[in-house]
């Protein structure tokens, strides 16, 4: 009998946009805004370690300097994780908010159904952004994806 479990990982969610979600739309500053609506993905139990990794690629040009645009994902409908940001350091170029975006580990979850959600903040200023997955422009960049996988030993 083996003295420790091999943890198996279960995929939950893969979601990949298939629409245009900004093309050239003004984000001003105010509140957390949702780039997607509730994506569900199941858990065996408090256990697992559950992997959620945000991929993608957005263009934002701000209208004054040091504009602001920040990314969390958001787990149930609360408990927040920053995953991405950027700042425009000019008015000419374009950043994107995905830079550093990369994976979050989580545990705690209970056994069933959660969501995870994507959101952006404009902290300072007023940018247009581009994310245009359906237009083809995935040759500039502009695509998201979010993918869930369970690590247990259940």
């Amino acid at each position: 009998m083996p003295l420790f479990a091999i943890p198996k990982a279960i995929r939950r969610l893969f979601y990949v946009a298939s629409s245009n979600i900004w093309s050239a739309t003004t984000l001003t500053t105010g509140t957390w805004t949702n780039v997607i609506s509730d994506q569900s993905f199941e858990v065996t139990g408090p256990d697992s370690v559950v992997a959620i990794a945000t991929r993608g690629g957005a263009q934002v040009i701000s209208t004054t300097l040091a504009d602001t645009v920040a990314l969390r994902l958001l787990i149930d409908g609360s408990s927040p994780a920053i995953v991405g940001y950027c700042t425009c350091a000019n008015t000419t170029s374009y950043f994107s908010p995905f830079q550093g975006t990369g994976t979050v580990f989580l545990t705690g979850f209970s056994a069933g159904t959660h969501t995870v959600r994507l959101q952006y903040l404009v902290l300072v200023g007023t940018v247009t952004a581009y994310l245009r997955a359906a237009s083809g422009d995935a040759g500039n960049g502009e695509n998201l994806s979010i993918g869930v996988t369970e690590w247990t030993t259940h």
